[in-house]
């Protein structure tokens, strides 16, 4: 058996993140006598694709020969139910992915600890991040779990139209994360906390869709409030088989990208 990966977008820090989870899903695989290849394959890891793209990506796939789809998706898919479908994202992907034919899983994270590096361009440049509801905690996943999940579901059976909601280790605070940073790369770093109001004025400024700014100052507040909206996700233990990584290691196994210009 083979496995061919595609991540998107091809830059940015969504691409970071994603080529971190590949290339620790690259050597997972390997390490198992597995063949990684873009061509010929008969599974595929999904990530990053946008609605617009996913049903051309996965028409091509299927029509290659790929059998079963393992898709890095988010927690963001079940908060996306609440709104009007303009403002879906992860759930058109995931219903593309559904309606392929093939077999497919969905690996629902609550976000990746290597999503902090977005913050690295401020911390060369000014020493200070910059985000709103300082205390809000998410159960980030480390990259490298998130590549032994994925290559699990994608080598055994008994996954096929499973949405797994995951959940890391036990959540840690954006100021408690920029100090565990600081500490990594041993120099200070401020915390400045946005009100909401500034935070989507920046936001807008960056380009961001309206429905992105709503949900994400949702999800924040609601961190902060107490409410996770994941009460009922899995702990990735029951599919290691042992503790979830902790962001204070996953900072220093990766500090490296904190301190150079080009992340990936």
């Amino acid at each position: 058996m083979t496995t061919t990966m595609k991540t998107f977008p091809p830059s940015g820090i969504g691409a970071v993140a994603s080529g971190l989870v590949v290339r620790h899903l690259t050597e997972i695989l390997r390490q198992k006598g597995e063949h990684v290849r873009e061509e010929g394959a008969d599974r595929l890891f999904l990530a990053g694709v946008s609605p617009t793209d996913v049903e051309a990506i996965v028409g091509q796939a299927v029509a290659a020969g790929i059998g079963r789809i393992v898709l890095l998706s988010s927690h963001g898919a079940r908060h996306e139910a609440a709104y009007g479908r303009a403002c879906w994202h992860h759930l058109l992907v995931e219903q593309a992915v559904e309606a392929s034919g093939v077999e497919w899983t969905h690996l629902r994270s609550p976000g990746l600890m290597s999503g902090t590096l977005r913050w690295a361009t401020a911390i060369r440049d000014s020493a200070v991040v910059r985000a709103p509801y300082a205390q809000a905690a998410y159960p980030l996943l480390d990259d490298a779990d998130l590549a032994e999940i994925a290559a699990t579901v994608l080598l055994e059976p008994g996954h096929h139209g499973r949405a797994y909601n995951l959940a890391g280790a036990p959540g840690v605070s954006q100021v408690e994360q920029v100090k565990a940073i600081a500490a990594a790369i041993g120099q200070p770093i401020r915390f400045e906390e946005l009100s909401p109001q500034r935070a989507r004025d920046e936001w807008e400024g960056a380009g961001w869709p309206e429905a992105a700014i709503q949900l994400q100052l949702k999800v924040l507040k609601d961190l902060v409030d107490g409410h996770t909206g994941i009460e009922d996700a899995m702990p990735v233990e029951e599919l290691l088989g042992r503790p979830a990584g902790n962001y204070a290691d996953w900072v220093v196994r990766n500090s490296d990208g904190f301190r150079r210009q080009n992340l990936w």
